[in-house]
């Protein structure tokens, strides 16, 4: 994790420094893990869990007004009354903020809170508890002061790909990382988060059944097989789910009631490598339904959002669709934290092909936008997922692509290497990462 911008450090009301310490203390006392604050039962990521959530983000800042605002996801089991967030800044005014509702799914509801908080000249902490929480819990984030320098982290690869070694780390690795940001967190209030692709990794779409009688159709049948409803059913209901549960993990959910996040995806938010395949897969009928399945649960869970809302709700950015020119084909953003700091984070993947990273039109928006900036812009931020400085290794390229020799592949496929270093579609594990950077192939003229 990099962090930028501390301030003083600040503990707990009992002392302690750490959630970890909290939630031990709570556990000794008899404590439902709820009553403590900086702690969220994981009950809710159960399928009889009633609520998820709340996850919080930055939307914007508006400099001129003084005004942060965000956003809440909460979901409700369908059936439930709506949801009202009731927000409490330090001056003691309440407000009764009615939730959006962007979509319904396997029996839950899925709202947003638009919320906006004016800026002081101190760092403040905001409350907020909603009304349909079965532990009524109180929840808080800090906003900083109007020129006060953010406190501020960066994150990636909140995982590990499917066959990864989580005894390694004692536990799920993602438990590990926001262990330590809420330690962070605690000594010092982080302001932001920045997620810079891979919030979470949805590889194992390609265990479902019917995804599966596709993979053994042969490399011929990968690009001529057709995308049925069974596939779609079997593939949506995998991302919601997971991504429901994933957001209601242990420390990552306390981490998203309490800090805004910005996030930017990158592959595993899809599934491993997308866009770096060939052409005839990249654009078959099974990728490309997959592909709309997982950017619908992106923007529903990282961007708190949908296809038809993002540009409105968030002030996202991008080329229109050539299917439909009233939808965004890539969803870039830009933040300021603060007046004096600008992140900008291009969609790097929507429109990813094994010959382009980004379009020139989304490059031209990025910098008419950037050319805009307040005149208080001291330090632009740019979030790139892959990044853009990476040692060439085009000899390894070529050495990898030998797998794709049909002798090579037989004599691997009867000894049972070749599942050990390939993936699902016969390229071999790590070239996708080799040939996603910026300087494979021809995409080198991307960096001009």
């Amino acid at each position: 994790m990099v962090v930028a911008g501390a301030d003083t450090p600040q503990q707990f009301a009992d002392g302690s420094t750490t959630v970890d310490a909290q939630q031990q203390k709570a556990e000794e006392q008899g404590k439902h893990p709820a009553e403590v604050p900086g702690t969220l039962s994981r009950a809710n990521a159960s399928d009889e869990a009633e609520v998820a959530g709340p996850a919080l983000q930055l939307n914007r800042y508006d400099i001129e007004g003084g005004v942060w605002q965000g956003s809440i996801l909460y979901l409700t089991k369908a059936g439930m009354h709506s949801p009202v967030l009731q927000l409490q800044t330090p001056d003691g005014r309440l407000e009764n903020i009615q939730p959006i509702l962007l979509t319904e799914m396997y029996s839950w509801s899925c709202w947003r809170f638009n919320i906006a908080v004016k800026v002081q000249q101190q760092q403040q902490e905001v409350f907020y508890t909603i009304n349909v929480d079965p532990f009524n819990h109180r929840y808080s984030f800090f906003v900083a002061g109007l020129m006060q320098t953010w406190h501020w982290g960066f994150h990636s690869c909140n995982g590990l790909s499917a066959d990864g070694d989580h005894a390694k780390w004692g536990g799920p690795y993602e438990f590990v990382l926001w262990r330590d940001v809420l330690s962070q967190h605690a000594k010092a209030p982080l302001h932001a988060m920045v997620g810079g692709g891979d919030q979470i990794y949805n590889d194992e779409v390609f265990s479902g059944k019917h995804v599966q009688e596709w993979l053994h159709s042969g490399r011929k049948g990968l690009s001529s097989y057709h995308w049925t409803d069974a596939m779609a059913e079997e593939a949506t209901y995998f991302y919601f789910t997971h991504y429901r549960q994933h957001w209601c993990s242990r420390h990552f959910a306390d981490a998203l009631a309490c800090i805004p996040q910005v996030m930017m995806w990158d592959d595993h938010d899809i599934f491993d490598g997308w866009g770096s395949y060939p052409h005839a897969l990249l654009t078959c009928s099974v990728f490309q339904g997959l592909f709309k399945i997982a950017r619908q649960m992106y923007l529903l869970f990282q961007q708190q959002t949908t296809v038809e809302r993002a540009a409105g709700d968030n002030g996202m950015w991008g080329p229109l669709s050539e299917d439909d020119p009233t939808h965004l084909k890539a969803w870039s953003l830009l933040r300021m934290f603060g007046p004096t700091t600008c992140l900008v984070a291009p969609d790097s993947r929507a429109e990813r092909t094994k010959k382009e990273i980004i379009s020139e039109g989304t490059y031209n928006h990025m910098f008419k936008l950037l050319h805009k900036l307040p005149s208080s812009c001291r330090h632009v931020v740019v979030l790139l997922t892959v990044p853009i400085v990476f040692p060439a290794l085009p000899g390894q390229e070529k050495v990898w692509r030998l797998l794709d020799n049909a002798k090579v592949g037989h004599i691997m496929s009867k000894t049972g290497l070749g599942q050990k270093i390939t993936d699902n579609f016969g390229e071999a594990k790590l070239l996708d990462d080799i040939i996603d950077h910026w300087d494979a192939g021809k995409r080198v003229r991307n960096l001009s």
